[in-house]
């Protein structure tokens, strides 16, 4: 990965969102830029604090840039983690090889998306095993090759999804992230909402979240 001050990856990011109390949902594009803010001290060793900008999608004013949210990488002797919002991720393991599996949200609390997403989807997110597909493959994200990558599948589970029986619960929980030799990450995609059928007066509605990024530059 790109560990030093002042490097940056650029991302088109879709956020996926459900309105008017889970009875619409819609896409919201931004443009996401990574940037490596400096060396932590005093804690881990090898840890960075990157910070994220965002700026509406189709603008190219370099002062619509607002930082958004920081979080910290920490390179590992065996590996790569993450910690966000409080949160911590194993998102790398070595060595990097077909088939190695790991758990790596084996660090987080029972519910770690709660009370912000009323649902039951993180409720095992510990249990997720992670999984080295597709390495040292070529892959093409926004019309850019990237010859070496590694795809770390997370998770992916269903039930009535699409929802094609509304009087039954479904959900939808899936995760897969693209890393690139040199670079890091070049794509995510993460959705996990529940749909929760009427029930009395109340009507159907739908809550959770979805985001996608897929880079479009790096500096």
């Amino acid at each position: 990965m790109i560990l030093s001050p002042g490097k940056y990856v650029t991302y088109k990011m879709d956020s996926l969102r459900f309105t008017e109390f889970g009875q619409n949902e819609i896409t919201v594009s931004y443009e996401a830029k990574d940037v490596v803010d400096a060396k932590l001290e005093g804690g881990e060793p090898n840890t960075w604090r990157i910070i994220r900008y965002f700026r509406p999608w189709g603008n190219t004013n370099e002062e619509s840039w607002t930082p958004q949210i920081a979080y910290q990488v920490t390179v590992l002797n065996d590996g790569l983690k993450v910690l966000e919002d409080n949160l911590t991720y194993t998102k790398l393991k070595l060595p990097v090889k077909e088939g190695l599996s790991w758990y790596g949200n084996a660090l987080l609390p029972l519910h770690p998306l709660a009370p912000r997403y009323q649902f039951s989807n993180d409720g095992n997110m510990r249990d997720w095993e992670y999984i080295y597909e597709n390495v040292d493959q070529p892959v093409t994200i926004e019309d850019v090759d990237y010859a070496n990558t590694v795809t770390v599948f997370q998770v992916g589970d269903s039930q009535n999804a699409p929802v094609t029986e509304p009087d039954l619960i479904g959900y939808r929980t899936h995760s897969i992230e693209t890393y690139a030799k040199g670079i890091g990450l070049v794509s995510r995609e993460t959705i996990m909402w529940e749909y929760q059928p009427k029930n009395g007066d109340k009507p159907a509605f739908k809550t959770g979240f979805g985001i996608k990024l897929s880079i479009t530059g790096l500096n």
